[in-house]
């Protein structure tokens, strides 16, 4: 059913969404090059997972593999916004009275 493949592409992109989130934060603590190391090696397995998704379903494929792909799509989009909004705030820099 097509209700099927929403969820499904709605379950992968948050599974993606959430590890993502996970490894962020953890790097968050991290230096400055672990940190964008993880960010964009985070995006090209969302892209990655995107990727053989598709490929996946052009080879199999199936009547409600549209829905699917959107919602995967949207799914990843809308989770990468979150992501970005869940990231622990940097310490706010000392700055001496009078300047």
């Amino acid at each position: 059913m097509m209700n099927e493949g929403v969820i499904l592409g709605a379950s992968i992109s948050a599974a993606n969404g959430i590890l993502a989130c996970a490894a962020l934060r953890w790097a968050f603590f991290r230096s400055t090059k672990v940190f964008y190391g993880v960010f964009f090696g985070g995006m090209l397995w969302k892209l990655a997972t995107l990727l053989a998704v598709f490929l996946y379903l052009s080879r199999h494929p199936s009547p409600h593999s549209a829905p699917f792909l959107v919602s995967l799509a949207m799914g990843t989009f809308i989770f990468n916004i979150v992501e970005l909004k869940l990231l622990p705030k940097p310490a706010a820099a000392k700055v001496p009275h009078g300047f």
